[in-house]
């Protein structure tokens, strides 16, 4: 224990150090940030605590609306956390730089494993907790919920957060350990496609649809019994959402039932996954850092492929393409998230399929649809296209030191980032257009407004990445923590909703003012990050 705090302790220091040994400028961008950060959560109170007065204005089925839209909303935070930490502890347990150092200290294993499992832990919730807090607000203010409610949550959550993490963990170093390091991606590629798929089968099964359509049932009691029905009541989403709810409606009884539940279980799954660790953490660990020989992966029809025209006349950007998607196919902690963008997008689409939806409403639908379309791109982005740059990691000072002009460095990062964008979000907004059967106008419209975003989106991504660079990162997961990663998803989910907002506004009597907006809005979204970009990467100097 009193090592696993001194390793915890060089953790909080390092953190520490950064803020109070700062400079003024890098000061005034931590005040910024957490004024847009908390400004960002303000939205996001405002937006649920609107959406849950609504639904608790209805007498008898609103408040079983809002309950089991919280049992959904956690069903999906805890389906998100065991796959972010398979992905996050494969690099935390494996992949981690300091982990050498640690090794060839007297260090004991355990004490290793600990502070490894507390990281997971953090760098893999850390986004559920950002974006949690505000609703969890909501629904105590709406619900009327006692004082003690708003101190505790944080206390509710840490078991929750805890059980994924050891799934995810054992999962990981059992991988390791059985499987020899050159297949680890091909593991990891496979798992991740049965997770997609539970996952698409897991939510269809709960026909999410029937919340919205009482006409399906032939009695109002049937409709309510569906309402009242256990939501998957062996998970713990479901032990930490009865915890939520009875401490709202001060319930102790079943508080303190549900919380040892899901308090036991944690604590089981960190004893279990701490013994699996002493048996094959290091072992596992010593195994991945042998060289394994095999036969190399070869890229000739790809090389042949860029390098004909009209790609010739380029070689630089030729260059650079070729060898970052060989980097990109060979780093498993990018390629395979993929899979998860692509499971979340056909939930949404069969979901899509599925509702029922009126006339009169499928216009205020197909701007919600653009919406989330949008959204899916700006988070696609954070993961790929704002990393684009950092993950360069040292060797960015041979990049730096070379001929190599960095405008063409910097466009090579934007093209290979707005191209996957810009199909990802052109297939889903026509595929759910189609089913929406939405106007041609609409159509139009919709694979219009996803282009702009795509295109804006990226150089957003890309351009901070270039202005707030991390070369130091030991995974790509740890740059969406750092301030300019928080900083793009802000502006990038205000730019969705600017975007929204003003091809709502083409609709009605706004047009030329809709024109004037969207083109401004992404002239400068496309045009000020990349120069901005451009000029921060050329006076760069390597610290």
């Amino acid at each position: 224990m009193k090592q696993t705090l001194i390793l915890i302790g060089i953790f909080l220091k390092e953190a520490k150090n950064v803020l109070t040994r700062a400079t003024r400028e890098n000061q005034l961008k931590v005040y910024l940030f957490s004024i847009l950060g908390g400004g960002f959560m303000v939205g996001i109170y405002f937006l649920f605590h609107r959406i849950l007065f609504k639904l608790n204005s209805f007498e008898i089925v609103g408040p079983i609306l809002m309950e089991k839209l919280l049992f959904l909303i956690f069903l999906t935070f805890f389906i998100m956390l065991i796959f972010s930490n398979i992905i996050t502890s494969l690099s935390t347990f494996y992949l981690s730089n300091d982990l050498v150092l640690l090794f060839s200290n007297p260090v004991q294993l355990s004490s290793i494993f600990s502070s490894k499992f507390i990281a997971t832990v953090f760098q893999s919730s850390w986004t559920i907790v950002f974006f949690g807090l505000p609703i969890f607000l909501a629904y105590g203010i709406v619900m009327k919920s006692p004082w003690y409610f708003y101190p505790s949550i944080p206390f509710l959550l840490i078991p929750f957060l805890v059980i994924p993490a050891g799934i995810g963990i054992m999962i990981i170093m059992v991988l390791v350990r059985i499987y020899p390091v050159k297949r680890i991606k091909e593991i990891t590629f496979f798992l991740t496609i049965a997770f997609a798929a539970v996952l698409v089968i897991y939510f269809r099964s709960l026909q999410p649809e029937r919340l919205v359509n009482p006409e399906g049932f032939s009695l109002l009691g049937d409709y309510l019994t569906f309402l009242r029905g256990p939501s998957s009541p062996y998970l713990p989403s479901y032990w930490v959402c009865v915890v939520f709810l009875n401490t709202i409606k001060q319930n102790p009884s079943e508080i303190f039932f549900y919380f040892l539940v899901l308090l036991s279980n944690a604590a089981m799954l960190y004893i279990f996954a701490s013994w699996v660790g002493e048996k094959i953490y290091y072992i596992s660990w010593a195994k991945s850092q042998s060289k394994v020989s095999g036969k190399p992966v070869k890229f000739s029809r790809l090389e042949r492929i860029i390098g004909t025209h009209p790609l010739r006349g380029y070689p630089l950007f030729k260059a650079f393409l070729l060898r970052d998607i060989k980097l990109f196919w060979r780093d498993v902690t990018q390629w395979s998230q993929v899979i998860l963008f692509f499971a979340i997008g056909v939930i949404y689409i069969f979901n899509l399929k599925s509702f029922r939806i009126q006339t009169a409403s499928t216009f205020l639908i197909s701007f919600i649809n653009l919406g989330f379309t949008g959204f899916v791109i700006a988070a696609t982005g954070i993961r790929f296209s704002f990393p684009a740059i950092s993950l360069e990691g040292k060797a960015f000072w041979l990049v730096k030191s070379s001929p190599c002009p960095m405008k063409s460095f910097l466009n090579e990062k934007f093209w290979t980032s707005f191209i996957p964008l810009l199909g990802l979000g052109e297939i889903l907004i026509i595929i759910s257009n189609i089913l929406l059967k939405v106007t041609p106008v609409m159509f139009i419209t919709g694979i219009v407004a996803t282009f702009l975003m795509a295109l804006s989106l990226t150089s957003l991504a890309v351009g901070m990445g270039a202005i707030y660079p991390y070369f130091k990162a030991d995974n790509p997961a740890e740059l969406g923590m750092t301030y300019g990663g928080i900083l793009y998803m802000i502006f990038g989910l205000a730019y969705v909703g600017a975007m929204i907002l003003l091809f709502e506004l083409s609709f009605g009597s706004g047009i030329y003012i809709s024109i004037i907006g969207v083109f401004l809005l992404n002239f400068f979204a496309t045009y000020l990050p990349l120069k901005n970009g451009l000029k921060s990467l050329q006076q760069y100097e390597w610290k």
